[in-house]
């Protein structure tokens, strides 16, 4: 797991309405991401596309959540759960995350 350090405690929010949605693939880089997710993470799409998505992982989010969002994903289940990520200036950016997968277990979409 990559530790994204420092941290602080400044909560970064966006209106109800906007939608911070990214693809990955099974291996979790990154494949799309809308201009609104680069826009609040503080790197560019280019910067995203590719890279896993571990980059704005906050490290409080313990490893056993995204271990049963793959575990769901993998058996072309969807989950959904709260997801703390780290923009790139280190705020706290805190989300409900809805992640859908095929029924060959491919992670197609998460909002």
């Amino acid at each position: 797991m990559r530790l994204n350090l420092p941290v602080n405690s400044i909560e970064q929010t966006f209106p109800d309405q906007q939608r911070l949605i990214s693809a990955t693939d099974t291996s979790s880089h990154i494949t799309y991401c809308n201009a609104e997710f680069a826009a609040m993470s503080g790197f560019s799409q280019a910067e995203l596309i590719g890279s896993t998505h571990n980059l704005v992982r906050h490290p409080d989010m313990p490893a056993a959540v995204f271990e049963s969002m793959w575990r769901y994903l993998k058996a072309g289940r969807s989950w959904m759960g709260v997801v703390k990520n780290q923009p790139q200036e280190r705020q706290l950016l805190l989300g409900q995350r809805l992640c859908h997968a095929d029924p060959r277990g491919r992670a197609i979409g998460g909002v």
